[in-house]
C-alpha cells in the first residue's frame, strides 16, 4: 500500500514514479496469488473474487499505458476482463439468491456491490 501512495505522490518525477510502481505491480500481483491460494483452498469465494477485483485494477492500469503508447489488446487483455465479468456474476449472483430468501444480512449488501462494481468495471474495460 505505501508504494501505491508513493507512487501517485511522484506522479510528476516519471523515472521513480516508474520504479516504484514496478513494485507496487508485483507486492499486487503477490497478494493477488496469495489471495488465490487462500480462496481456493480455504473456500474463501468472496476473498477469491476481491482479489480478481483488486488485481484487475492494477493490471488494467499498467496494460492502458502500453495501450496509449499504441499497443493493441491481446488475449490476455480478454481473458482478465472476462474474469472480472465472471466474479462479478458470481458475486451479483450469490448477493440477489441470498437477498431474496430468508438468509438476508448484512454481507448480501457487500456481494451486490462488489458484483455490480466488478461489472460495471468489466464493461468499460471491454470498451
Amino acid at each position: 500500500m505505501i508504494t501505491g501512495i508513493a507512487a501517485l505522490s511522484l506522479a510528476s518525477k516519471v523515472q521513480i514514479h516508474r520504479k516504484i510502481g514496478v513494485v507496487f505491480f508485483y507486492g499486487m500481483l503477490t497478494v493477488f496469488i496469495t489471495a488465490l491460494i487462500m480462496g481456493i483452498y480455504g473456500s474463501l469465494q468472496f476473498l477469491l473474487n476481491i482479489a480478481v477485483l483488486s488485481f484487475f485494477s492494477t493490471f488494467h492500469g499498467v496494460r492502458s499505458m502500453q495501450f496509449f503508447k499504441g499497443k493493441k489488446p491481446g488475449l490476455i487483455d480478454w481473458v482478465s476482463t472476462s474474469a472480472l465479468t465472471a466474479a462479478g456474476l458470481y458475486l451479483l449472483t450469490i448477493g440477489l439468491i441470498a437477498g431474496l430468501s430468508s438468509n438476508f444480512s448484512s454481507g448480501v449488501i457487500l456481494y451486490l456491490v462488489y458484483g455490480a462494481l466488478m461489472l460495471v468495471l468489466s464493461l468499460g474495460a471491454f470498451r
